[in-house]
C-alpha cells in the first residue's frame, strides 16, 4: 500500500479488534483504498492481535493502532471516530472484509454528491468460507439519491440496522453529536443509525456487493451461548428503539414516524 498523508487522509477507516488475531491481516489487507488512514482499535484483546497489527503498521505506515481496557464494540468505535483525521469514517469489523476496488468508488459518489453518507450491500458468509479477495470494480451499480434532511427515515427498503454497509461524512457525526451508545451489547448500529439518518440530509444508496460478512464468526465482538445472545438481544432491541427515538425526537420532532 502506498504512502498517504497521514495529516488529512480523504478517509478514516475504523476496525475495532477484540481477540481476532487469526483474521486481523485478512481484514487490513482487503482495506485497498489509497488516501486513507486505518485506525485498529484493540478493544482489551487477550490474544496477541495488537502484536501482529503493530508488525504490520511496522511495513504500513496508513495503519495506527490505540490500545484501550475492554469496554465494548461501541466504546471502541466511539474512540476510532474521535481520533479519525478524515472527511470520511468508513467501519469495518476486524473479522470480515471488503470487495476489491469499491471504496474509491463509493469516495467518488459521496464527493460528487455532497453525501452524509453512501450506503452499499453485504454480502453474507458463513464463518468457514475460504476469503476470497473479489472485485467490484466492473459491478455495474445501481445508484438513488434521497435528498432532504431525515428522508430516508421514511424507507423501510434502507438498511438502518448496519454500520459496516456505509461511507459516513465525519463532519455530519460529530457536529450533530452522533455516537454509538455503550449500554447496548447488541443492536448498537440501530440506534447509531437512527441517529445519523435523523440529521443527513444527502443520503446516496448503492446495490453494490462490497462487505464480506462473516455469520456466526467465532473471532465476533457479540459471539455468545445462543440462549444468552437472545435475551440480550431482546433487552438490547427495546433500548436501541428507545435511543433512537430520543435522537430522532430531538433532532427532527416535527417529522412523523411509524413507531
Amino acid at each position: 500500500m502506498q504512502d498517504t498523508s497521514l495529516n488529512s487522509p480523504l478517509l478514516s477507516v475504523i476496525v475495532p479488534m477484540y481477540n481476532c488475531a487469526p483474521v486481523i491481516v485478512r481484514c487490513l489487507d482487503s482495506i485497498d483504498y489509497q488516501d486513507c488512514e486505518i485506525i485498529v482499535v484493540n478493544d482489551g484483546s487477550k490474544d496477541n492481535g495488537a502484536e501482529i497489527v503493530e508488525k504490520y503498521a511496522a511495513t504500513h505506515p496508513n495503519v495506527r493502532l490505540i490500545n484501550k481496557s475492554n469496554g465494548g464494540v461501541s466504546s471502541a468505535r466511539n474512540l476510532g471516530i474521535q481520533e479519525a483525521r478524515g472527511k470520511y469514517i468508513v467501519f469495518v469489523d476486524a473479522d470480515d472484509y471488503l470487495a476489491q476496488y469499491g471504496l474509491a468508488r463509493m469516495i467518488t459518489l459521496a464527493e460528487q454528491n455532497a453525501a452524509d453518507i453512501v450506503k452499499y450491500k453485504i454480502h453474507s458468509l458463513h464463518h468457514d468460507a475460504p476469503c476470497v479477495y473479489n472485485s467490484v470494480a466492473d459491478y455495474n451499480m445501481k445508484v438513488e439519491v434521497i435528498s432532504g434532511k431525515a428522508q430516508a427515515l421514511t424507507r423501510y427498503d434502507i438498511s438502518d440496522y448496519h454500520v459496516v454497509d456505509a461511507v459516513f461524512k465525519t463532519s455530519t457525526i460529530r457536529e450533530n453529536d452522533v455516537h454509538f451508545y455503550t449500554d447496548l451489547h447488541l443492536r448498537e448500529d440501530d440506534a447509531f443509525m437512527g441517529a445519523f439518518y435523523s440529521v443527513a440530509s444527502q443520503v446516496v444508496v448503492t446495490d453494490l456487493p462490497l462487505y464480506n460478512y462473516y455469520t456466526s464468526s467465532y473471532f465476533s465482538h457479540t459471539h455468545s451461548q445462543p440462549i444468552e445472545r437472545q435475551r440480550v438481544l431482546i433487552q438490547s432491541g427495546l433500548l436501541a428503539i428507545r435511543h433512537r427515538k430520543e435522537f430522532i425526537a430531538k433532532k427532527c420532532p416535527n417529522q412523523i414516524f411509524p413507531y
